[in-house]
């Protein structure tokens, strides 16, 4: 009686699959995902400030250009804009939160050095960058207004990190594993 692989009465092992030592994750990478995640913050504060004291914003705008300081004859005469300038305000501010989550969840995807998830990531702190820089040039609160820049000081230099060569290096190796 012969076995499975054709010797009678013993059995030889089969060889051990040869399994490739696990990649460590570069410390590169995980810097440019700590990035893309703060400037992701940043964009939330921003985000956030805008709706909390946009208004205050808009109507200390307004007073300081017309010289009024009545409130009540502000409100008559400019309600409607400043209505209309908040409700603006309020749509980027909201637009930029949008943004600055689903990057959040694209920078923990990007932690495998996807290149996919990358590109996706690149491409949403891109676009939150172009809206809070339309937006932090325009009348918008002082601190919001520090936030929405240091994010976007923040955008390229994450966008440049996670396309480093290590980071690369890192994906062609965890892929031939």
């Amino acid at each position: 009686m012969s076995n499975t692989n054709g010797s009678y009465g013993y059995s030889t092992p089969l060889p051990a699959p040869r399994t490739a030592p696990p990649v460590a994750v570069p410390r590169l990478l995980s810097l440019a995902v700590g990035v893309s995640l703060a400037a992701s913050g940043l964009y939330l504060a921003t985000a956030v400030l805008g709706f909390l004291s946009g208004r205050a914003a808009l109507e200390s705008e307004l007073r300081a250009g017309v010289g009024v300081d009545s409130q009540d004859l502000l409100t008559t005469l400019a309600g409607p804009a400043i209505d209309a300038a908040y409700g603006t305000l309020k749509m980027r501010a909201g637009i930029i939160g949008v943004l600055a989550v689903v990057a959040v969840l694209l920078a923990f995807a990007a932690l495998r050095a996807s290149l996919v998830a990358r590109i996706a990531l690149v491409l949403t702190l891109l676009v939150a960058l172009a809206v809070a820089l339309r937006t932090v040039t325009d009348v918008y609160p002082g601190t919001g207004i520090g936030t929405g820049w240091a994010a976007i000081a923040l955008t390229p230099v994450a966008a440049v990190m996670l396309f480093l060569p290590a980071v690369n290096r890192y994906r062609s190796a965890s892929r031939s594993r």
